[in-house]
């Protein structure tokens, strides 16, 4: 019987332990798993998961989250995401990743400055209206003045 009295003030006195489960899929732009993919969120200690076969599973508590994916080729960023994540209660969450495209710094330098076709043709046109409001102006000084 006195084992029963201790076990049931040891049991009191253990804190129960709760998180909730964050867990995915992370897809390319045409919604195609997508694996060995680098996945991280931003916890106290910051949790880093390599998703080989594209799935990825993270255990934290209640609190906001910023789950970010990176997929490398040849040691360069090809892909990535980044999403924000608000767990307000234990329990299991999905929440599935779509990588875009990293567009090339330089292909972006070389674009600077070039305009749309119609941004250029609406700059060389002259600016009728001030010339239809002038003569406005002036038949209306012209019949004021009869």
């Amino acid at each position: 019987m006195r084992w029963v009295v201790y076990l049931v003030v040891l049991l009191s006195c253990v804190s129960l332990v709760s998180a909730a489960i964050i867990h995915g899929t992370v897809y390319d732009i045409s919604l195609n798993k997508m694996e060995n993919v680098r996945v991280e969120v931003n916890t106290e200690p910051k949790q880093q998961y390599i998703a080989k076969n594209g799935t990825y599973f993270f255990e934290v508590h209640v609190g906001d989250y910023i789950i970010q994916a990176e997929h490398y080729v040849s040691n360069l960023l090809e892909s990535s995401a980044v999403e924000n994540i608000s767990v307000k209660s234990d329990g299991t969450f999905v929440l599935d990743l779509i990588l875009l495209p990293i567009l090339d710094s330089e292909l972006l330098k070389e674009t600077e400055g070039i305009s749309v076709e119609g941004d250029e043709y609406l700059k060389e046109q002259p600016n009728y209206w001030i010339i239809v409001f002038a003569v406005i102006v002036l038949i209306l000084i012209v019949c004021l003045h009869n």
